[in-house]
């Protein structure tokens, strides 16, 4: 006689449960998670270079060059750091903070990297102060304060003494989290505020694909709950 209860579970038959459908918060996460460091290293090293080089140029005619050197020298963390209090307020110190930012945001400690960008945001430094802002905007979004990350970016999307790029990078920035999150509605008007922002940048030229991706999506969706599109716009973070 069989020694299992008639109604014992097979362990070669999958289990009948059917798996709980993924919140807005989580949806979010999982997109910021697939696609955040492919779009991220994309213009990250190209910007910060092109930015640190002019400002290396200058220096070289200036005279400045050992603080130069001192800055091309510092490739950790810890050397990253000890330059910056050697060379406070200076221009390359900001560039430091930034490259500090990065590599904590790459390594996915948003927490840290939040907290780099703002020192680099508060020298208001002029090639890095919006980049900064934007990237502890973002930093914020995914390190779980989903809320305060968008509304520093409402924050910068909205200041006028901001440059129409910067506004219109951190405009894109929050209807793509909105999209991710399943509001359509708010992301398609957001992506028509780039254009009115900065018509002649890429985040226009971005936008506005994104919005037809997003009406058609809309228009063939037979869902009657609301799901990110299959290809949410993708955060391009310079």
């Amino acid at each position: 006689m069989s020694n299992h209860p008639p109604h014992a579970h097979d362990p070669k038959k999958p289990a009948d449960e059917t798996p709980r459908p993924p919140t807005s918060d989580e949806q979010l996460k999982s997109f910021w998670l697939k696609n955040e460091k492919t779009i991220y290293i994309a213009c990250l090293a190209v910007i910060l270079v092109v930015a640190v080089a002019g400002i290396y140029r200058n220096m070289r005619k200036s005279g400045q060059d050992q603080v130069g050197i001192e800055y091309a020298a510092a490739n950790t963390p810890e050397k990253l750091r000890a330059f910056i209090a050697a060379n406070p307020g200076h221009v390359l110190a900001a560039a430091a903070e930034l490259r500090i930012a990065d590599e904590a945001y790459q390594a996915k400690n948003y927490a840290e990297a939040a907290a780099a960008y703002d020192k680099a945001a508060a020298t208001k430094t002029a090639p890095f102060h919006g980049r900064a802002l934007i990237g502890a905007a973002i930093s914020k979004a995914l390190g779980g304060q989903v809320a305060e990350g968008q509304n520093r970016l409402k924050q910068i999307s909205g200041d006028v003494t901001q440059a129409a790029a910067v506004r219109g990078e951190a405009t894109y920035h929050l209807a793509t989290l909105m999209a991710a999150a399943g509001q359509t509605a708010e992301a398609a008007q957001l992506y028509a505020q780039v254009s009115a922002i900065a018509p002649a940048s890429i985040w226009a030229e971005k936008a506005a694909y994104q919005s037809e991706r997003l009406a058609i999506n809309t228009n063939t969706s037979v869902s009657a709950q609301p799901a990110a599109p299959a290809e949410v716009p993708a955060i391009r973070f310079p």
